[in-house]
């Protein structure tokens, strides 16, 4: 069943993450976010019920998260370094960012007015259109509105994981984002094929109620940091890191430093 080993997969890894919190290892934002993921995947499954549909409850916490993460990584792109409102950062992120993929030379030497180009489509993607994932009411418009919101956001990830190597981070991204297109948007052969959804128990209510109101009560001092002028990244603010704050960039660095180590028995000859 998958609630059940969700929980434990969950448990070891906070106890790892929560050992090695004085390691700077661990304190990249991919840490709290693979916590706060599973953590929401522990209810997609009914305990009860496992091949039960998951709930609308548990379906919008993800594109909340969804939400989160995209709008912090823009917010803090504004409010950090200003190559983003020059223009310039991609000139030299694809070098200097921590690992670059082969495919990053192909990038690093794109046209310059292309790459500033590509600061518009981050700041689109990450910052003017990351609501829509949590546009609300009835009709076709507004579902529509939802799935592309939901397509950006995963189609931008699959970008970057081209472009870099931070795939883990990117694939991770992609699992809120998945949660805004229904069955309908995939191929017949893709589509669920697990039975009609049936009217959710009493027990199954009372747990999404409980949740609902744990991520509101916990998303209140990441809401607060969005807001502030003095926003941090990748912060978690309950022991468990259940509802934490993300973002990337807010500064990219304009050259690459990387350590020489240069052996000599004489003193005098130097050989790297």
């Amino acid at each position: 069943h998958l609630s059940p080993l969700l929980g434990v997969c969950w448990l070891c890894h906070a106890s790892i993450v929560a050992a090695a919190e004085a390691s700077s290892f661990y304190s990249y934002g991919w840490e709290t976010q693979l916590l706060e993921t599973c953590f929401l995947a522990m209810f997609l499954c009914s305990p009860t019920a496992p091949r039960a549909h998951p709930t609308r409850s548990v379906l919008w916490l993800f594109r909340w998260l969804m939400f989160r993460i995209s709008i912090g990584a823009g917010l803090i792109k504004t409010r950090g370094g200003s190559c983003w409102a020059k223009k310039t950062c991609l000139w030299y992120h694809f070098e200097t960012q921590p690992v670059p993929s082969p495919a990053s030379f192909f990038f690093h030497f794109l046209p310059r007015p292309l790459l500033s180009r590509g600061v518009d489509v981050d700041l689109v993607v990450q910052l003017y259109t990351s609501w829509l994932v949590l546009v609300v009411g009835p009709g076709r418009a507004v579902r529509w509105m939802r799935r592309a919101g939901g397509a950006m956001q995963a189609g931008f990830m699959v970008m970057i994981a081209g472009s870099g190597n931070f795939s883990v981070l990117n694939h991770l991204t992609i699992v809120p984002a998945l949660s805004c297109l229904d069955d309908a948007c995939w191929p017949r052969v893709l589509r669920s094929r697990a039975p009609a959804p049936r009217r959710r128990g009493a027990l199954r209510r009372l747990v999404d109620v409980a949740l609902v109101l744990l991520v509101a009560k916990l998303s209140r001092p990441v809401v607060e940091n969005l807001l502030s002028s003095q926003q941090v990244m990748n912060t978690a603010y309950d022991p468990f890191k259940i509802v934490n704050t993300y973002g990337a960039f807010g500064s990219v660095g304009e050259a690459r430093y990387e350590p020489v180590i240069s052996l000599s028995t004489d003193g005098a000859t130097w050989t790297e």
